[in-house]
């Protein structure tokens, strides 16, 4: 449900009703997530660990990247800012930080990929060389903090160099270290700790929306400005999980648009582009009113989640089930 909502924030703040942006901090809400999922996976097992990520993630990216690299060429006046070249597409596919002319990567959100492939890797080399799954966590935090530490005593003009040093990989860290809080509330089972944490992760959204709103606080690294809030925001949604009745049906519903939050994140710009560019113009007069504007978001909205279900359940499972039972079924093989 949280991924749900950190998809629909990343999606409000590109559509800007009023001239509102808030919600980009949905970014480091999955950030955080990630680092807090990766961290339960691996103490479960670590078996085709990389493959298992790769399938999860590569896929449905290869194909909103292939669109996006397509409709640029066949249609250049509607992306103004992507540059497509032989170049600019391996790295994209690869997960490559690049600048070319101002653009890249070719699918823009790609940028929030690089990181977590990073990520990925990380963990990966961690697997190989650590047998214990109980330090994999802790070693894992301690090579991405060194790895931070040796990017900032490195001071050459380099864009990879400069994208990870001053980047979001800290907010992987705060989600592995944020699995051994929910570890100890599950094993305290103490309801004040979960109350405290609920009431953070309360405090925490408001304080990102307060400074989505105002731009206050915007020279403090964000990290710290937006992973901590984040950070919180997570923990208690963890600390909520207890009193949630998995068996409603809005908690069903939004738990499916949990599941199709990745292909709402690759492909809302499409669902947006589409709406305001091509068919509001077509039905709609240019000069409408805010109730007008109001009900047009609400159409856009609604598109978006049937839109993002639909690749979900017809694209991005199908091919993540398909890839998981001819690849993972050949390594067992092997």
């Amino acid at each position: 449900m949280l991924r749900a909502f950190a998809a629909f924030g990343v999606f409000f703040t590109h559509y800007a009703l009023f001239d509102i942006h808030v919600g980009g901090f949905g970014v480091d809400i999955f950030f955080i997530i990630s680092g807090f999922v990766i961290a339960f996976v691996v103490q479960k097992s670590t078996k085709d660990f990389f493959l298992k990520r790769v399938i999860r993630v590569a896929p449905l990216y290869i194909v909103a990247t292939l669109l996006t690299a397509s409709l640029a060429i066949l249609k250049p006046d509607w992306f103004k800012t992507v540059v497509v070249t032989g170049e600019a597409l391996i790295k994209s596919l690869l997960y490559i930080p690049y600048k070319i002319d101002g653009s890249g990567p070719i699918l823009s959100l790609g940028w929030t990929l690089n990181f977590e492939m990073f990520f990925y890797v990380s963990m990966a080399i961690c697997i190989l060389f650590v047998s214990k799954k109980k330090l994999l966590v802790p070693i894992c935090s301690i090579l991405l903090i060194l790895f931070l530490f040796i990017l900032s005593q490195i001071n050459v003009d380099n864009y990879p160099i400069s994208f990870y040093r001053d980047g979001l990989l800290p907010e992987f860290i705060m989600g592995l270290l944020l699995y051994y809080v929910w570890r100890y509330t599950e094993k305290k089972n103490v309801n004040s700790i979960r109350f405290v944490m609920i009431l953070l992760g309360v405090l925490g959204l408001v304080f990102l929306i307060y400074t989505n709103l105002t731009r206050d606080f915007s020279e403090i690294n964000r990290n710290i400005r937006t992973g901590i809030p984040s950070l919180l925001i997570v923990g208690g949604g963890l600390a909520l999980e207890p009193y949630i009745n998995p068996g409603s049906r809005v908690v069903k519903f939004f738990s499916l648009v949990g599941d199709s939050s990745f292909a709402m994140y690759l492909f809302h710009p499409f669902i947006l582009f589409g709406c305001t560019r091509v068919l509001f113009p077509l039905i709609f007069d240019s000069n409408s009113s805010s109730m007008m504007e109001i009900f047009k978001f609400l159409v856009v909205t609604i598109l978006l989640v049937l839109a993002s279900i639909a690749i979900y359940k017809a694209i991005d499972r199908p091919m993540n089930d398909f890839l998981r039972k001819y690849l993972l079924n050949a390594n067992k093989t092997k």
